[in-house]
C-alpha cells in the first residue's frame, strides 16, 4: 500500500515550487528587461541607421540620373567681356524640385521595405564582454518608419592659388521610428551628399545673393 504524504506536507510542497517559479520567472523578466532589452534596442537602432543611410545615399543616386543632373544645370556662372566673374546664379527652382523629390523617393523607399529581421548573438545580449558576439542568434522583427527633412547647401572652399571649389550638398535628416515587438526606439540620421561640385578658376565675388536668398547655407 502506499503511504500518503501529510495534506500540510504537500502544500508546502506546492507553495515552495510556486514560490521557486515565480523567482526564474522574476530573474528571466529582470535579465530581459535590463540586460536584453537595452541591447536590443541599440543593436537594432545603429542597424535602421546603416539601412537608412543606404536608403537616403540609393535614392539621391537615382534622382540625380533621373533628372540627368549636372552642375551647369544647376548653376550658371557669368563674365564680362575680361573673363572676370560678375554673377554666379544658381537655379533655385530646380534645385527646390531636386530638394522635394529627393524626401520623396527616400519616403517611397522605406514604405516599400518590409519588416527586417535582425540576429543579436546570445552572448551580446548577455552582456559579458567576453561572449560578445558569440553564441546562438535571437531573431526579432523591426518596422522602419520615417520622418525626413531636406535643404541644398553650398560649400565655397580654396582650392589653390585663385581657385575657388564650388559644392552643392543635399542634407538630410530623417528621424528613424524603429517598431518591434513590445519597444519602440528612436534614431536620427544626419547625411551630406555632394550632388554636384566644379572647381571655379578665377575672382570670386564675396557675396551671392542668389543663393543666400534662397534659404540654402554658404561655408
Amino acid at each position: 500500500m502506499r503511504r500518503k504524504l501529510p495534506r500540510k506536507r504537500t502544500n508546502r510542497q506546492i507553495f515552495l515550487f510556486a514560490v521557486l517559479l515565480f523567482a526564474v520567472l522574476a530573474g528571466f523578466a529582470y535579465v530581459y528587461e535590463f540586460r536584453a532589452a537595452p541591447v536590443i534596442k541599440e543593436v537594432a537602432a545603429t542597424q535602421a541607421e546603416n539601412v537608412m543611410t543606404n536608403v537616403i545615399e540609393n535614392a539621391i543616386i537615382e534622382v540625380l540620373k533621373a533628372n540627368n543632373v549636372t552642375y551647369s544645370s544647376l548653376v550658371d556662372i557669368e563674365k564680362d567681356s575680361e573673363g572676370k566673374i560678375t554673377a554666379i546664379k544658381a537655379d533655385t527652382v530646380k534645385m527646390n524640385s531636386l530638394k522635394s523629390e529627393i524626401s520623396s523617393a527616400v519616403s517611397e523607399k522605406v514604405l516599400d521595405m518590409d519588416n527586417r529581421e535582425i540576429k543579436i548573438p546570445l552572448g551580446t545580449i548577455v552582456g559579458i564582454s567576453a561572449l560578445s558576439g558569440k553564441g546562438p542568434r535571437i531573431a526579432t522583427n523591426v518596422t522602419l518608419a520615417n520622418n525626413v527633412n531636406s535643404a541644398i547647401n553650398n560649400s565655397f572652399t580654396s582650392a589653390g592659388i585663385n581657385q575657388t571649389l564650388h559644392e552643392i550638398i543635399v542634407e538630410i535628416n530623417a528621424d528613424i521610428y524603429v517598431v518591434m515587438p513590445g519597444a519602440r526606439v528612436t534614431a536620427q540620421v544626419n547625411t551630406n551628399f555632394c550632388i554636384a561640385q566644379t572647381v571655379i578658376i578665377g575672382a570670386v565675388p564675396e557675396t551671392f545673393a542668389e543663393f543666400q536668398n534662397t534659404g540654402e547655407k554658404n561655408e
